[in-house]
């Protein structure tokens, strides 16, 4: 007999039969080939044993006393347990009824009687390998089953993580433009200068490697220009992280832009990481960068030339995806000649160069700003924008012709208070006749008849929105107003300033016109 495929030694077999020669005979031939035999000698028994042992295989004779072999083979088949056990009949008759019979009852083969032992052990053995193989492949399946299971879990898990990441980028996506959106004030513009200036931007947007100097005086708005460079980029989902190289204390200059480890000095009660690596995979902004100490300048170099990092501490490098864009209202090539910064650092930094113009250069910008910045501020008051019913640029027709803020910045805190001023104008006045915040009282009446103050100026001479532009702007403009002069001259030794005094008056509310077309100053 060929060797199994299989391991079927100590395979279990039940003979059940009602004649003891043929349970003795079986039980020899079963013993011999490494089986181990159990038998029974009615249906019932045989049931009994194979709740009990679950046998490997079943011998079942057909005709017994009470409870027949077919009957038994189906209460085998009915139960759970025993429901994938082999059963093979043992039958004197091989009438085409019984065996149909047999094979309905569950059974998988017969053998007829007399039968030779070796043909009795030769079918066992095929229906122990073939049980055993449906054993295994039923365990493949479920094993399989269950890895299903589990991919279909993870699949699911990761779809959701997925969409979560969908709608968190969709997200960052909306609040870089929101962000672009509300501190893009110098991006506003009609201007020649702005035109080149986002066509620089866009060209830059696109090559997301290449470090850029933004140069321009203080308060121009190189840091907008930056962030538009890096949220409207390949770079846009990685952080931004703004630095002032001039605040930072030269002690911890290092550990701030390059990490340090847990006691690396005296302090250091825990790991940190530094700019660089805070900024992975996104954009490093160094504003002010020619007040960076010479030292650290060395060490920023080694940086942008191996795109790793060493933490204080440490003595691995680590490995940086960093774009470096950098400011400063210095002239660096003067720096340079003054040996106060490297030249090798400026042409690293350099790659391409945006200048950003001042205001003053750029007057015609200045209504779009206006409105801008007043549309801006009313929605965060919640206020109508002034001169909104006009449409845009209403009112913002005469300040070109002002001595502007030199900057971007100059104008934002101005405007920024003629809308609160704006607000104050829309509480309503106390009813019943009773004085007002808004009233005038016989000495402040007298004192504008002294100081002409309370002159009756014509509204053409002042644009529409002059109220919410001008308490900022003045503050920065030299000379007289179109369409105001300024109050009369204080009496000799007075301590108030004419200019002092227009100012005060200019930042008060400013009340509706008269029926007349006029509008009257108040103090």
């Amino acid at each position: 007999m060929a060797e199994s495929a299989v391991e079927l030694k100590g395979s279990r077999i039940l003979v059940v039969d009602d004649t003891p020669a043929n349970l003795k005979l079986m039980s020899r031939a079963m013993a011999g080939a490494g089986y181990e035999a159990m038998v029974a000698s009615s249906g019932e028994v045989a049931l009994q044993l194979a709740e009990r042992f679950v046998p490997d295989l079943v011998l079942l004779d057909v005709t017994m006393p009470g409870l027949d072999g077919f009957e038994v083979c189906r209460r085998l088949k009915q139960d759970e347990a025993t429901r994938a056990i082999p059963v093979i009949f043992l039958t004197a008759r091989d009438e085409t009824t019984d065996l149909l019979e047999g094979f309905r009852a569950g059974g998988v083969d017969y053998v007829t009687k007399p039968f030779q032992k070796e043909e009795v052990l030769v079918r066992i053995q095929t229906h122990l390998e073939k049980a055993a193989l449906v054993r295994t492949l039923a365990e493949k399946n479920a094993a399989l089953e269950a890895r299903t299971r589990q991919l279909e879990e993870e699949i699911s898990r990761r779809e959701a993580l997925t969409q979560e990441r969908d709608a968190l980028a969709g997200r960052l996506e909306d609040l870089s433009q929101q962000q672009i959106a509300q501190q893009g004030g110098s991006l506003v513009g009609q201007s020649l200068a702005v035109a080149a200036m986002q066509e620089e931007i866009a060209l830059l947007q696109q090559a997301h490697s290449v470090s850029v100097l933004i140069t321009g005086e203080s308060g121009t708005g190189k840091e907008v220009v930056a962030r538009a460079i890096h949220y409207g980029g390949s770079r846009a989902r990685g952080p931004f992280v703004a630095v002032n190289c001039a605040a930072i204390p030269r002690e911890l200059a290092e550990s701030s832009f390059f990490g340090h480890l847990r006691g690396a000095f005296t302090g250091a009660h825990e790991a940190r990481r530094g700019y660089f690596e805070q900024a992975d995979g996104g954009t490093l902004f160094l504003d002010e960068i020619g007040d960076l100490p010479l030292e650290l300048q060395a060490k920023l170099l080694r940086t942008l030339e191996t795109g790793t990092v060493t933490p204080l501490g440490g003595s691995q490098e680590r490995a940086v995806d960093v774009r470096i864009l950098a400011a400063t209202n210095q002239e660096l090539t003067t720096l340079i000649a003054r040996d106060r910064f490297r030249e090798d650092l400026y042409f690293r930094l350099a790659g391409f160069t945006v200048a950003v113009p001042p205001l003053r250069n750029r007057r015609e910008d200045i209504p779009l700003l206006v409105d801008h910045f007043l549309r801006r501020y009313a929605a965060e008051m919640g206020r109508e924008p002034a001169g909104s019913r006009a449409g845009p640029g209403a009112g913002t027709s005469a300040l070109p012709a002002l001595r502007p803020p030199g900057q971007r910045r100059g104008a934002d805190p101005g405007l920024c208070a003629g809308t609160r001023q704006h607000r104050q104008q829309r509480v309503p006045r106390p009813v019943g006749g009773q004085p007002g915040a808004g009233q005038v009282s016989a000495a402040k009446a007298q004192r504008s008849r002294r100081t002409g103050v309370g002159r009756d100026w014509p509204l053409e001479a002042l644009p529409p929105a002059i109220g919410l532009a001008l308490p900022g702007i003045y503050r920065e403009s030299t000379g007289n107003l179109p369409g105001i002069s300024l109050a009369e001259d204080p009496a000799p030794g007075s301590r108030r300033h004419p200019r002092r005094q227009c100012r005060f008056f200019l930042c008060r509310s400013i009340p509706s016109p008269d029926p007349g077309g006029h509008l009257r100053l108040t103090p």
